[in-house]
């Protein structure tokens, strides 16, 4: 399934999914860097899929991908820094996208529980950067914003992700994995897990699986 066709399997407002391809356009080449969106922030909690959006636009994309995170995500366009320090101190090719997962857990805190100046530093330096490059684009993901007045302006889309409902949730089982499954166990699997992330299948529920049976996260 092409990355269009899955933004609409989404619990996405339309808005949202205008914002997100627009944004992946933009990095295409399609549309005029001067008006385009270069910063993009999925925003929510735990387990409502947005790093699972963010990879899935990430590894539709033919660029370099500069990627700091805790997993690790495998493509010969992806490139993997430890720490967003190390990151502000490369050469950036002019188009490329950066990609932050779980902004919250690579920030630096101080003792309060806060962002550390330094870190801080960091970041403003990176979205600095990026607003430098011709067709360069930073792409977020968090559970909450902790930035201050200076980062507001510098945020050019923030997009919640809300818990997809029931007919979103069955919608995207059916149509990622639907030639694995029946309708009973689409149906079990849509009643019984929370988010669309969390769902998972055991080997025994699927009758002649495949050896490349794509795993459901």
């Amino acid at each position: 399934m092409g990355f269009y066709k899955f933004l609409k399997t989404t619990s996405l407002k339309k808005d949202s999914i205008n914002d997100i391809r627009f944004f992946h356009d933009y990095l295409i080449g399609k549309h005029d860097p001067r008006l385009s969106s270069k910063i993009v922030i999925l925003m929510g909690e735990a387990g409502v899929g947005k790093t699972y959006l963010a990879k899935r636009f990430v590894k539709s994309l033919d660029l370099p991908v500069l990627y700091v995170g805790q997993e690790p995500i495998k493509g010969k366009h992806i490139k993997t820094y430890s720490s967003v320090k190390n990151l502000t101190k490369i050469k950036f090719p002019d188009n490329c996208l950066i990609f932050l997962d779980d902004l919250n857990y690579l920030s630096e805190e101080n003792q309060y529980g806060e962002m550390t100046n330094d870190y801080k530093r960091h970041v403003l330096k990176l979205l600095a950067i990026i607003k430098s490059l011709p067709r360069a684009g930073l792409l977020i993901t968090t559970n909450y914003l902790d930035f201050d007045s200076q980062f507001d302006d510098r945020m050019d889309i923030v997009i919640v992700m809300e818990e997809p409902n029931r007919k979103t949730k069955r919608k995207y089982i059916k149509n990622q994995y639907g030639k694995f499954l029946d309708i009973h166990k689409i149906n079990i699997l849509t009643n019984k897990q929370k988010n669309i992330p969390n769902i998972t299948i055991q080997a025994n529920n699927i009758k002649n699986r495949p050896k490349n049976f794509p795993r459901i996260y």
